[in-house]
């Protein structure tokens, strides 16, 4: 099992490249970061615990087709690290606009959309970034639209004990050759909130669900494995919630996989063609495979997994199979080597 090493912070704060104080500016830290020389050498950031809204550069164009000061954080760069003094009280932010379009759906963010109001963009040449002990928190309001608060295109990204908080894509993974790991923590959302392609590996996350009716994953392109989630816990927000496990976006590609998950309640939403578990985005699309293995409540009892669905329908008609239910031993072979393709996700100072 890949074990990530956890980086202890310290008052000095000597270990570190740049601290960012409570009342400082996360954006001069990515500035700095980005514009070394010596990019083989990893770069180590510190945030002090407080809310940290990062201040707006530039101008950008919203849905509306007005132009707004641009919320996004931008990480261009390899090998850097950002860990905050403590996860819950160490928050990184951004400032959004009101939701004043209609988008077709409702009221909503002009900056709505993967892309286009996320807290923080790691590029293409991000990778081997290290994040630990810190909250990346989307500044648009719940139901207002797609709200990310991580968007990865790099590779090697490891997330350790860290809350990605959001309600609508949360995360998004965009690299399709890109392998992902997460340690902890906790991933916030009511829709679709870990979307998108490559390999991830969610190692004993927390996925806290809102709403009702909502969505936890959407994968769509993988590498190899999609999105496993290995002895994870689905958390009801509040008491209403209900969910699926995940819906398809994309045809005959998205794969995912939950292996000894734990649920706080059965609130596993049923459709009206009798299927549980799994959704589906209209007659767009289908997996690859959508499937579970040993799904518990927190008191031990085993959940009945007969009922998920286990076909999908595209839209002239065709039937596409869907196995929902893993063996002993197409489970036992889903190990953290193999989704992480033999990348040891350890880290250093």
């Amino acid at each position: 099992m890949s074990q990530v090493k956890t980086v202890k912070s310290n008052s000095s704060h000597r270990a570190y490249d740049f601290v960012v104080p409570r009342d400082g500016n996360i954006r001069e830290a990515l500035a700095m970061a980005n514009d070394r020389k010596d990019t083989l050498k990893r770069f180590t950031i510190f945030v002090e615990k407080g809310v940290h809204v990062s201040p707006c550069q530039g101008m950008t164009k919203g849905g509306d087709g007005q132009d707004y000061p641009d919320p996004r954080l931008h990480l261009r760069a390899p090998r850097v690290s950002i860990i905050g003094e403590d996860r819950d009280q160490t928050i990184i932010t951004n400032t959004c606009p009101p939701p004043t379009w209609d988008n077709g759906f409702g009221q909503a963010n002009p900056l709505e959309g993967i892309g286009n109001g996320d807290v923080l963009i790691l590029e293409r040449e991000a990778h081997d970034c290290y994040f630990q002990d810190i909250t990346i928190k989307s500044g648009m309001a719940d139901k207002t639209g797609r709200n990310i608060a991580l968007h990865d295109r790099s590779n090697h990204t490891i997330c350790n004990n860290v809350c990605l908080w959001g309600y609508q894509d949360t995360y998004v993974s965009n690299n399709q050759h890109g392998v992902f790991y997460f340690k902890g923590g906790v991933i916030r959302g009511r829709t679709d909130y870990i979307c998108g392609k490559g390999d991830v590996l969610f190692d004993q996350v927390t996925f806290q669900q809102c709403g009702t009716g909502g969505y936890i994953c959407a994968p769509s392109v993988p590498l190899e494995y999609g999105y496993v989630m290995d002895h994870c816990t689905i958390k009801c927000e509040t008491p209403d919630v209900t969910y699926y496990m995940g819906r398809p976006w994309g045809s005959a590609t998205p794969t995912a996989y939950w292996l000894h998950t734990t649920v706080d309640k059965e609130t596993i939403t049923h459709d009206k063609r009798g299927y549980n578990g799994w959704a589906d985005m209209g007659s767009k699309g289908w997996p690859a495979r959508f499937a579970e293995y040993d799904t518990r409540l927190v008191d031990g009892t085993v959940l009945n997994l007969e009922g998920r669905r286990n076909a999908y329908t595209d839209m002239d008609g065709n039937v596409h199979p869907n196995n929902p239910i893993l063996t002993p031993e197409e489970a036992n072979a889903i190990t953290h080597e193999k989704v992480l393709h033999h990348w040891k996700p350890t880290i250093k100072l």
